[in-house]
């Protein structure tokens, strides 16, 4: 069963020739099948606590994952959830609670999401 927020979102960048957003990082959505606690957004397969962050990342930016370095789909969807999370975080922080591990925790992450071609820049 689809949500509003993946249904209402019908086109978008992942319907776009080419690689026009993302420059030279590849990504082409195939997931049709939604799992229990997960939507569809674009064509991706997104935990539904983060559908509505993933949606609005998506149609701004294209898809976060890309295909440059890990080809397996359960993994794309782990380290997208591990990424929205750590946005999630960085978000709800007020600035009197970020702490250095915090901040090394978000390095870390950015580097690896840097280090498998991710879109995030």
């Amino acid at each position: 069963m689809e949500s509003a927020i993946s249904s209402s979102l019908t086109t978008g960048p992942a319907e776009l020739s080419g690689d026009s957003l993302t420059g030279s990082l590849h990504f082409i959505p195939s997931m049709e099948t939604i799992y229990p606690g997960y939507e569809i957004i674009g064509g991706f397969s997104v935990p539904s606590r983060h559908a509505l962050l993933y949606s609005e990342i998506w149609v701004k930016f294209g898809h976060v994952a890309t295909t440059e370095v890990l080809k397996h789909r359960s993994l794309l969807v782990t380290f997208v959830d591990e990424l929205l999370s750590t946005v999630e975080e960085m978000r709800s922080k007020s600035f009197n609670e970020i702490t250095k591990e915090s901040i090394s925790r978000w390095e870390k992450m950015i580097s690896y999401c840097e280090g498998v071609r991710f879109n995030i820049r």
